[in-house]
């Protein structure tokens, strides 16, 4: 007589259990394990005179575009952007910051660069002259956005070039 199957045993389901369980919290951990992602420059937008400073420099207001693919925030703490306006150096920022970038999205960085009001000069009139007819610019940012994110740091190139409509 061909021998019985042996009986199930009760331990089986609960084997299965652990190793589902087992399985994901692997799987959990290679996921919490994986580092945070670098974040990307998108684009350098709303680039206008603001103003003229008291020193006689020339304030021109941006906004800097990155992504942040993560899904946690990252921290934004140092800046160091080379700029040329209409292909001539016009100024060289480095800042500290404390910015926080939020989780899984775009993040906006104001800018504030303060250039010679020659930089926008077409010929040999006056201050007053150079504002006036300074409508459109050719805008060269080149540098990096420096993040951190749990002991991670990141250096984020940035490399924009464009012409600007600096009236608006």
């Amino acid at each position: 007589m061909p021998a019985s199957p042996p009986a199930p045993s009760r331990s089986q389901p609960v084997c299965r259990v652990l190793t589902a369980g087992a399985l994901t919290l692997v799987a959990s951990a290679g996921v919490a394990c994986s580092g945070p992602v670098e974040p990307e420059f998108q684009r350098v937008e709303r680039v206008r005179v603001a103003g003229l400073g008291p020193d006689g420099m020339l304030r021109l207001n941006a906004d800097a575009v990155f992504l942040n693919p993560n899904r946690f925030p990252l921290e934004a703490t140092a800046l160091d952007l080379r700029v040329e306006v209409n292909q001539k150096p016009a100024a060289h920022v480095r800042q500290a910051l404390a910015a926080r970038m939020p989780a899984a999205g775009e993040f906006t960085l104001p800018l504030e660069i303060d250039v010679e009001p020659g930089v926008l000069s077409t010929g040999s009139g006056s201050l007053l002259e150079t504002l006036r007819q300074a409508r459109r610019a050719s805008v060269v940012m080149e540098g990096s956005l420096e993040v951190t994110a749990a002991g991670v740091r990141f250096r984020v190139p940035v490399r924009h070039e464009r012409e600007h409509d600096l009236a608006r």
